[in-house]
């Protein structure tokens, strides 16, 4: 199925309302001033922000921020527990031999995962944490036009075939208050775990007979999907300032990165 991912933006820089249609090659073309760079910007804040989840092992990880949440409150059956059990058995199965293996979740248990991803209020901080540093800034809220209101909007949407309502959408809020994170995905919406690897399909396994709480299954399986819903944006990519203003522009987004790579031991 052909697909595609937009982004609109509303009141953010000195971008009073733009939404592009991007593709595996985008040209920006402008006059100065009128928020090129901060689209650029932006989309590697996002690259970062969904590239970079660390799932399942990391502390941006759905598991860890979730915790506790009415995600991992929410009921799952004896059966569909073992559904799940079932299921990670036979892919575990299909794995052998292999490295990699791209899985399909049946739609028993994409049920249980579906809320799980719409459910990812949790994470608007760490966003708001990557476009602070990737604009390198203290505030993310000093991005909100100054001739607007009191909210910068960000959405961003991967659409499957020519029907917009089917499609993934992610809708990102800053304001002077805190960052507001929401997404949406189709009741009906097939989910699959791309390039799953034989690491991740033990810490299932290793997750399922350890936690006593059928519920934390779901999560721990929407960790591993989470970042592929973004699609492209799952991608590692770099930012290339344009010219010698660009550069200068990026210095602090080039030091708060060394700084953020530091060692930190003992710190987690």
């Amino acid at each position: 199925m052909l697909e595609r991912t937009t982004l609109s933006v509303k009141d953010f820089g000195p971008i009073a309302e733009a939404a592009i249609d991007l593709r595996p090659f985008t040209v920006f073309v402008g006059a100065s001033n009128t928020g090129k760079s901060y689209l650029a910007i932006l989309l590697y804040a996002l690259h970062q922000f969904f590239g970079k989840t660390d799932a399942p092992f990391g502390p941006r990880s759905l598991s860890r921020r979730l915790h506790g949440s009415s995600s991992t409150r929410r009921e799952v059956s004896a059966k569909q527990a073992e559904a799940i059990k079932l299921w990670l058995q036979q892919t575990q199965d299909e794995m052998a031999g292999r490295r990699r293996l791209d899985v399909a979740l049946p739609n028993e248990i994409a049920a249980l995962v579906r809320p799980v991803l719409q459910d990812v209020g949790e994470l608007a901080s760490l966003l708001d944490d990557e476009v602070k540093r990737c604009f390198g800034l203290a505030e993310s809220a000093d991005l909100i036009r100054q001739t607007a209101g009191k909210f910068a909007r960000i959405v961003l949407r991967r659409v499957f075939g020519d029907n917009a309502a089917n499609s993934i959408g992610y809708n990102f809020a800053i304001s002077h208050r805190a960052a507001r994170l929401s997404s949406s995905i189709p009741a009906d919406m097939p989910l699959h775990i791309p390039e799953v690897s034989r690491r991740h399909l033990q810490w299932l396994a290793h997750s399922t007979l350890m936690k006593h709480r059928p519920a934390q299954y779901s999560v721990d399986l929407a960790d591993l999907i989470f970042p592929s819903t973004a699609g492209a944006f799952a991608r590692p990519v770099h930012y290339l300032p344009a010219d010698r203003a660009g550069v200068m522009h990026a210095h602090r987004v080039v030091v708060s990165s060394l700084i953020g790579r530091a060692s930190r031991a003992g710190f987690d």
